[in-house]
């Protein structure tokens, strides 16, 4: 899913801001009673500040990517969402900015249901299914 928004650098920045203390709050779950929730967490925020050269879009542009990943007791998550400004673009069209993002996550019915599941194909298998995942995207 592809939308179109006004935002500038500063509001990229507030962005990563709000990013950093969720990445906080995951942290503290993590050490906290529900400690056995969240196996491992990981959030990072990554600037390509200006770059030049593109032939897709507008041939400068920055880019802000903040990602996010998890491991739980129920499955994992992957997600990640890129803000791009493009330089010297009209402003008044709005079509200055934009964001991507995507959304991964999945449900291990081993771990949900406390089961193990790993079988072999054969008696005599090189191949082993250690899980089944539910995913979506």
């Amino acid at each position: 899913m592809v939308a179109q928004v006004r935002c500038g650098l500063a509001a990229l920045s507030v962005a990563a801001f709000s990013l950093a203390a969720a990445a906080g709050t995951y942290a503290e779950a993590a050490e906290g009673p529900d400690a056995k929730f969240f196996l491992w967490t990981d959030t990072s925020a990554t600037l390509l500040p200006y770059g030049s050269g593109f032939e897709v879009d507008p041939s400068e542009q920055s880019t802000l990517t903040l990602e996010h990943a998890h491991a739980s007791s129920i499955g994992d998550l992957f997600m990640f969402v890129d803000f791009t400004h493009f330089h010297d673009q009209d402003a008044e069209t709005g079509n200055d900015s934009t964001w991507y993002g995507e959304i991964g996550p999945r449900l291990s019915l081993g771990k949900v249901f406390g089961a193990e599941l790993s079988r072999t194909l054969f008696r005599r298998s090189l191949f082993e299914i250690k899980d089944v995942l539910l995913a979506a995207q």
